[in-house]
């Protein structure tokens, strides 16, 4: 699988979530994720949308799905996958890079 196509398959079961699972999640995140942090992923995606993530050290996203978890939102209350697989477009929806 290329990253292309690793982008698109889980960007296709972010889109499967209901909006309001979404917004519930954006609502966390941005409890939690520091405006700084939000500007160096704005920036890093610019250079690299598809795998702008990967100047984040591992225990970051990490943090991220547990802070989703501990926060409301299982694994079980996905109707697909696991924060594992959708963090990153998680991510990219509380910082404003996608609209759905």
């Amino acid at each position: 699988m290329t990253d292309q196509e690793f982008k698109e398959f889980h960007d296709s079961k972010w889109k499967e979530l209901p909006l309001e699972l979404k917004l519930k999640a954006k609502e966390i995140l941005l409890e939690g994720i520091h405006e700084s942090d939000i500007k160096e992923i704005k920036f890093r995606y610019k250079q690299n949308p598809i795998k702008w993530y990967s100047f984040i050290p591992y225990h970051w996203g990490s943090s991220i799905r547990n802070y989703l978890r501990q926060n409301g939102i299982s694994d079980n209350s996905l109707p697909n996958l696991s924060w594992i697989d959708l963090w990153v477009q998680a991510v990219e929806f509380t910082v404003g890079l996608r609209t759905e």
